[in-house]
């Protein structure tokens, strides 16, 4: 995996191609943990948004029900990780509530395991920082959305009450 990456750096089609080779292999010997790492190498090379959503998405799927399998700690590390690259992922694509959600779920699973001992403060750090920077832009993106839809009722109720705006894409 990590070889890949380097190479995928300089040779990104190759890298992918050897990747996609590993994914399939540990696939077929039902090696999950495998899998979703081959899968989290894979979004880091390929050059479409659109395909390292999907990697990313399936290495967040298998870190899940590894979780669901066995609640070790190596589940939630894989997980926290996938819920923090497909967080960045939505960030960058402008999809702040998605990221929000992704973001809210590694700073938890990030404070349970600072608990364990196995991250660190500054790893918990990051996943706030994460999620405030994904919530502020979804909040941003909310009040725009009623402003150039020339909307003020939301827009009162939110001066008013603190009502949520409503999501606005």
């Amino acid at each position: 995996g990590k070889a890949s990456e380097r190479i995928g750096r300089r040779r990104p089609k190759e890298a992918a191609e050897i990747l996609q080779v590993a994914e399939n292999l540990f696939k077929s010997l039902d090696d999950a943990r495998g899998e979703g790492e081959a899968c989290a190498a894979l979004a880091g090379v390929v050059d479409d948004d659109d395909r390292a959503l999907e990697y990313l998405e399936r290495y967040l799927q298998i870190a899940e029900a590894a979780t669901a399998a066995a609640n070790d700690d190596d589940a939630l590390v894989a997980r926290a990780d996938a819920s923090r690259r497909l967080g960045e992922l939505r960030l960058k694509r402008g999809e702040f509530e998605e990221a929000a959600q992704l973001f809210r779920e590694n700073f938890s699973i990030s404070r349970q395991l600072l608990g364990r001992g196995e991250a660190t403060t500054t790893q918990v750090e990051k996943a706030r920082i994460l999620l405030g920077v994904a919530l502020g832009n979804a909040a941003k993106q909310r009040y725009l959305g009623a402003l150039l839809d020339h909307d003020s009722a939301p827009l009162l109720a939110w001066k008013n009450s603190r009502t949520p705006l409503p999501a606005h894409n």
